[in-house]
């Protein structure tokens, strides 16, 4: 049997004033592109010819996320202004069933809508996250 877990119930949470309000009707949120910079430092005496490495910087990459586009949300316009105004927020994503909380900081760092004359209006956006993504239990 498979302890696999569904995103179905998790909430995606921008920091507003002291509270985290939830990014109305999010989709999805894709995290991805974190890695970690190593130096190069083998040298004449390295071990056995083998390259040598240390750890330098770590960029925790980005959230790329989609919602439905609510053109007269206040949670989704917040996005806006994040953007135009190049603001770092505090942001959540709160796993279902209690299953904990990722937190982290970022920029938006695009943001798009799609428009068709035959589907939904998706909004899609990044975010930029600076510094660590940390777990919690919540």
């Amino acid at each position: 049997m498979s302890n696999a877990i569904v995103g179905k119930g998790s909430s995606l949470q921008v920091q507003q004033a002291s509270a985290f309000v939830e990014i109305t009707e999010a989709q999805t949120a894709q995290f991805s592109g974190s890695k970690a910079d190593l130096a190069d430092v083998t040298h004449f005496q390295s071990p056995q010819g083998f390259r040598e490495f240390i750890a330098t910087l770590v960029d925790a990459g980005d959230v790329s996320c989609t919602a439905n586009y609510l053109p007269h949300d206040a949670n989704q316009a917040t996005l806006q202004i994040l953007f135009n105004e190049q603001t770092k927020a505090s942001w959540q994503m709160v796993l279902p069933n209690t299953l904990g909380i990722l937190s982290f900081d970022g920029f938006v760092s695009s943001l798009d809508r799609d428009i068709s004359f035959d589907k939904e209006i998706k909004l899609s956006f990044k975010i930029k996250i600076t510094g660590p993504v940390v777990y919690s239990l919540s």
